[in-house]
């Protein structure tokens, strides 16, 4: 993420310099769905790292493919049939952690600024209101 927030700064009248990191950062984000198959480190991920915090900042990114994969992503991650599957309950805790850094506001400020009109985006505001 840092490095596509870097060339996005340095080349922001120039895509092509900065496409390369922004195809990096979305495979990135698909890379992390395997955290949705495992709810038992929910309490650590939430807890012990920023990875929720940079997530929901990923949502006022200019690029709404990253923006939908983050919505997806969030989506699977709160999903409730996956977070009772944690039968110690700490998977619970990515909730709260949502919840403590305004998830609502930052979903309802991407929703408005997705185009339902086109299904990518569509499929965003979609698993927004998947997270609701």
């Amino acid at each position: 993420m840092k490095k596509n927030l870097q060339d996005r700064d340095k080349h922001a009248t120039e895509p092509e310099k900065f496409m390369e990191s922004e195809i990096e950062l979305d495979e990135e984000l698909h890379r992390m769905n395997i955290i949705t198959t495992m709810p038992e480190h929910y309490y650590d991920m939430a807890k012990g790292t920023s990875l929720i915090p940079t997530l929901l900042s990923l949502l006022a990114h200019e690029n709404t493919d990253i923006v939908c994969s983050v919505l997806g992503l969030l989506n699977d991650i709160s999903d409730a049939e996956v977070i009772s599957e944690d039968e110690s309950g700490r998977a619970e805790t990515v909730i709260d952690v949502l919840g403590e850094n305004s998830v609502l506001q930052h979903l309802v400020t991407t929703i408005m600024r997705l185009d339902v009109t086109d299904a990518s985006e569509a499929e965003g505001v979609m698993a927004a209101l998947g997270i609701i």
